[in-house]
């Protein structure tokens, strides 16, 4: 159709100019001696000014928009997330600025673009208090990368979905989006894309209990052991030192599963080191936080304290608020389990003051808070933590550990209210989806209190093959207590007295002295003068990171110490000490020569150590 009208127009205007009229109208006669009429000329000259204005406008808006991404890297590379967010989202409101004269809209950025500032904005809001928000912006940001030049960044973001399906607790639906990812990362032919997400796959398949499945994954991994590591700042060195941060963690999460306590702890230093070359924060604090656990569960709980401190102190100095919340409920745990009730109760508390409301964290908020709650006597510390939704989120989620403490915290809970018929269905659902007892030990001790005799068959057996394996020592304690709190319920109280002396020596030695205390409190006043009692060691045992080097500083020197510890920065000391920030400064200096260190970073070694 269009070349037929070309022509038509062609032989309109030549018949116009020999009749002597506008070749551009075809309609109206022309002044002496010109083509085209002067109202032609006139509109002609009215769209040329148009054109220019909306140039200058299209630059001018351009340039507003290159300030405010320059200006949300600058934010980010300080750590003011939400800062960064918002000059992002600036970017993308000016992109789609009407122009006001003509109404249409001025497109300012092409789709890379687009999809480059979308995943800035994403990362952003993901570091921030509601995550969740980050979705929609990944999904834009995903549909800039559908070419296959661009698979890579495709990957890269399916990657990042699966970590807001994780927020989500929908872990289990995460396998279908890491099983799109492959195929991608295949096609695009990019080996170490391709080694990651096989990596993230088996850290998945582990968490979910399918450890077979699992260890086909992980096979198919290149063993990067003896590969040399690049040191140029590349995208592919990027892509590697992740690759890194994950085989490396779920090789330790795999050695811990079998008591292998060595292998655990030489892939978690490995792994911690790549994260750190990495410059990724989040990982930083995954590594950490998974090296805690794993060393509660082999009974190394100085070592679990410490990695849940260098944890929330990495999420802290990088501002990533839900990250933050989530970490204080896991020092708080870990807390709990050494005794230390009022400074666990505290971490609680600055939990509730970030108000991060995601199912991730509150379900983690149940399983920690709830047991705390009922133990300080916090009613409303309890209301808040139990968020009865958080069951269903842990049941969604598939977890085998989150399944097993949600199910013990809530089954308690109502223990606590005598509902002991919602309790035994609770943990009769509870103890059908856990195959694995790590970590998730306390659902068996509610099994012993509250759960019926096939629950207990099945917790028992459950604890036993762990025993099996080496390193059984946190195990081993807490069967004892669960057949000390059977035989209480059977009313063999004589066999309970044994297994509760034997269930107290065990946490003590592993200096969980909260279960310590658990187990003697089914003893009678008196019987269990042998063993340590938890007033006789509370000193020592309270004794903050501090202590060894307390005398060579000043009692405000102390306490600029322990808000460092905490991860508050010199600005965030100077609010809560009541002092100037000049002032924080020099006590950091006075700090650092008194005890010979020469960074923040050191102090946090020699604090935690």
């Amino acid at each position: 159709m269009a070349e037929p009208w070309a022509r038509y127009m062609a032989q309109k205007r030549e018949r116009a100019r020999e009749a002597g009229l506008c070749a551009t109208c075809c309609t109206r006669t022309p002044a002496a001696g010109r083509k085209i009429c002067e109202l032609c000329k006139a509109s002609a000259r009215q769209r040329t000014i148009g054109r220019r204005f909306v140039l200058r406008k299209r630059a001018e808006l351009r340039n507003v928009i290159e300030e405010h991404e320059r200006a949300g890297d600058l934010a980010r590379d300080h750590h003011l997330h939400e800062t960064a967010a918002q000059h992002y989202e600036r970017a993308f409101e000016t992109a789609n600025v009407l122009d006001a004269q003509n109404g249409s809209r001025v497109q300012i950025l092409c789709t890379a673009d687009r999809s480059r500032i979308a995943e800035k904005l994403a990362t952003m809001l993901f570091f921030g208090g509601d995550p969740e928000r980050a979705k929609s912006w990944l999904e834009r940001a995903l549909e800039g990368y559908s070419s296959p030049a661009s698979a890579d960044k495709a990957v890269t973001i399916l990657i990042n979905m699966q970590l807001q399906m994780w927020l989500d607790c929908k872990t289990q639906t995460t396998l279908f989006l890491l099983t799109d990812a492959i195929a991608r990362a295949q096609r695009a032919g990019n080996s170490l894309l391709y080694n990651l997400l096989h990596a993230i796959m088996a850290y998945y398949l582990h968490t979910l209990g399918r450890y077979s499945e699992s260890d086909v994954f992980f096979t198919n991994i290149t063993s990067l052991e003896n590969i040399e590591e690049p040191v140029a700042e590349t995208s592919g060195n990027t892509y590697r030192l992740l690759l890194l941060c994950q085989y490396y963690n779920q090789s330790a999460v795999r050695a811990s599963a079998y008591g292998e306590t060595e292998r655990t702890f030489a892939h978690f230093e490995r792994g911690v080191q790549a994260a750190q070359r990495s410059m990724y924060s989040f990982n930083v604090t995954t590594l950490w936080d998974d090296y805690g656990l794993a060393a509660a569960a082999l009974g190394k709980i100085e070592i679990a304290k410490a990695c849940h401190e260098r944890a929330l102190f990495v999420a802290r100095q990088n501002h990533i608020v839900w990250r933050t919340s989530y970490l204080c409920l896991r020092y708080a745990d870990v807390l709990a389990r050494i005794g230390h009730y009022e400074t666990a109760h505290e971490y609680l508390n600055e939990t509730f003051a970030y108000n991060v409301q995601i199912p991730r964290v509150a379900t983690l908020l149940a399983a920690v808070g709830i047991p705390l709650a009922l133990h300080m006597k916090d009613e409303a510390a309890l209301k808040r933590c139990a968020w009865k939704p958080a069951i269903e989120h842990a049941f969604q989620s598939g977890e085998e550990i989150l399944i097993g403490r949600v199910a013990s915290a809530f089954a308690r809970w109502y223990a606590s209210h005598g509902d002991h018929q919602r309790a035994r269905a609770l943990l009769r659902r509870a103890c059908a989806n856990v195959k694995h007892i790590d970590q998730c030990w306390e659902l068996a001790l509610e099994i012993a209190r509250s759960g019926g005799s096939r629950e207990i068959a099945c917790a028992r057996e459950l604890l036993e093959q762990r025993i099996a394996l080496p390193a059984p020592e946190v195990t081993r304690a807490y069967l004892r207590l669960f057949n000390a709190l059977i035989a209480k319920r059977n009313g063999k109280i004589d066999e309970s007295y044994g297994e509760s002396r034997e269930a107290v020596r065990g946490f003590s030695m592993l200096q969980w002295h909260g279960y310590a205390d658990t187990a003697r409190e089914l003893l009678p006043a008196g019987i269990d003068r042998e063993i340590p009692a938890h007033g006789a060691s509370q000193t020592t045992r309270d004794k903050g990171p501090l202590s060894d080097i307390s005398p060579a500083l000043t009692p405000r020197e102390q306490q600029v110490a322990q808000l460092v510890l905490r991860g508050f920065t010199n600005r965030a000391i100077a609010t809560e000490l009541s002092i100037t920030e000049h002032t924080v400064e020099g006590h950091m200096t006075s700090i650092f020569n008194r005890l010979g260190l020469r960074s923040r970073w050191q102090l946090v070694d020699s604090l935690g150590s």
